[in-house]
């Protein structure tokens, strides 16, 4: 057997294991043979004591006796990983279990199923495969909230001369810098609408980096739906450029939501965008209204659709249907997946009807203010 090098021993005693059972005798067995593997061992006889070393001291592994005499083993399982979704569980028996242990890694998700009479070399096998596992997602975890992190302050960066660019843009078309020739104001008017595009984008990119990292925070309170709503009546036509498309806005005055105003304007901005996009020919509806208990905004186009087998996929992160000749704008699958999340971190929901051919309409639903 070849002697294990510095580096490997160091990240061996890195991982701390808590034993629960209430056998002393087992307890104290554990106890020696995870120390001697170079680990930090924890010792609970109950499930209550458990719980309390898990809310205090960070727990790569958890050897759990099946029968707790405070509290079912499943009740156990789950309030630990309401508390440590990353620790890794071996279940560990004494007698034989009416449950196979197949069924009860599925049922319980735990990493093993250990019968003590194997003997202390097959429950080392499962320790060693369970830190492994840890140190694995771990990793993976921390290297996702890097990206996020990257992502959120490039992001940042790119928006704040953005939105100088649109703010001369907008003193430009107006003529505050002189009057344009027509031709400039078309070319304007065009880069203008790119640069809206883009600023939409890069939002899309915050929240996103935000709901991942945990961060979203949100404010809900008695809003006015419709006047959000009508905030886009200019920039539609804007979106939609040249394209022969009309607009039907059939908005009551009086639908008011509890829900983020912030996160609400994201996602109509996402919807509207989204309609403009696929939109080649025909109309984009808006329609919003108070019906008993709910507040809905219903958007509608005359696009191509999506197929049913999509219908749910589009609202996944990085999904997008396939729709050949009228991704005229393109799209990164995040602005549905972004528009649901929020909706229904609001209380609400978002969904769709789509008929390949027809159209697609959007409805997002908050709960209504009274």
């Amino acid at each position: 057997m070849s002697t294990p090098s510095p580096r490997e021993e160091e990240a061996r005693s890195s991982y701390t294991i808590l034993v629960v059972d209430d056998q002393a005798e087992a307890r104290v067995a554990a106890q020696r043979l995870l120390e001697g593997e170079g680990h930090v061992v924890l010792c609970a006889s109950t499930g209550r004591e458990a719980l309390s070393l898990l809310a205090e001291h960070t727990v790569h592994l958890m050897l759990v006796e099946d029968a707790l005499p405070d509290m079912r083993g499943t009740e156990f399982i789950e309030q630990s990983r309401s508390m440590n979704d990353l620790v890794q569980i071996i279940l560990q028996t004494t007698h034989p279990s009416a449950c196979p242990p197949r069924e009860k890694l599925r049922t319980l998700a735990i990493q093993g199923h250990h019968d003590k009479r194997d003997g202390p070399e097959k429950l080392l096998q499962y320790v060693d495969t369970a830190c492994r596992t840890y140190t694995l997602i771990e990793r993976s975890r921390q290297a996702e909230q890097l990206k996020a992190q990257l992502l959120a302050n490039v992001s940042h960066e790119l928006r704040t001369p953005l939105n100088v660019i649109l703010g001369f843009l907008e003193l430009m078309r107006e003529g505050t810098c002189g009057k344009q020739p027509p031709e400039a104001t078309e070319a304007l008017t065009t880069i203008h609408r790119h640069a809206l595009i883009l600023l939409h984008l890069i939002n899309d990119f915050l929240d996103m980096s935000k709901l991942q990292a945990g961060a979203m925070q949100l404010t809900c309170e008695p809003v006015c739906v419709s006047m959000i709503v009508d905030e886009f009546r200019d920039a539609l036509p804007i979106l939609v450029g040249n394209a022969p498309v009309s607009f039907r806005w059939d908005i009551s005055p009086d639908a008011h939501a509890v829900a983020d105003a912030s996160k609400v304007r994201v996602i109509v901005q996402n919807l509207i965008s989204n309609a403009a996009k696929f939109t080649v020919e025909g109309e984009i509806a808006i329609q919003v209204r108070t019906n008993g208990s709910q507040t809905y905004v219903a958007i509608s186009d005359t696009g191509p659709g999506v197929q049913p087998d999509d219908q749910a996929r589009i609202f996944e992160l990085f999904e997008q249907a396939e729709a050949p000749g009228s991704r005229r704008l393109g799209g990164t699958g995040i602005g549905l997946y972004l528009a649901r999340t929020l909706s229904r971190l609001m209380g609400g929901d978002l969904t769709l009807e789509s008929t390949v051919g027809s159209g697609s309409t959007f409805t997002l639903r908050l709960p209504a203010a009274h």
